[in-house]
């Protein structure tokens, strides 16, 4: 399996967002009653705005290639707080990335849980 690069610098963690999803359904009826049932075995996470204010041009074309070839695919990923690994993939079709200086991009992806 597939390592997210160890080249790029650790994200910005001011601003990482994680969500823990809720592992049951919840169902109401008309007459007040409720029923609740496990929809998964286990909960999974993602983690969405991961970003960098300053990724170099080069860092950024390892994270394209890196993209494009594991887009579909899961990976192993470490997260910058916990230094915790997790089998991901990518939670969404794109990268975000905006020139802020010369040779550096301000760059957003987000991860799901596998």
């Amino acid at each position: 399996m597939a390592s997210f690069p160890s080249s790029l610098p650790d994200p910005e963690v001011h601003g990482l967002e994680e969500d823990y999803n809720k592992t049951a359904v919840r169902t109401e009826f008309e007459a007040g009653y409720v029923q609740s049932r496990a929809r998964f075995t286990r909960a999974r996470r993602t983690w969405s705005k991961i970003y960098w204010t300053g990724l170099s041009s080069s860092d950024l074309s390892t994270l394209l290639t890196f993209f494009n070839t594991y887009q579909g695919d899961s990976f192993t990923w470490t997260h910058p707080i916990t230094s915790v690994e997790y089998t991901v993939r990518f939670s969404c079709d794109k990268v975000n990335y905006k020139y802020v200086a010369p040779e550096y991009y301000e760059v957003t992806i987000s991860f799901e849980e596998v």
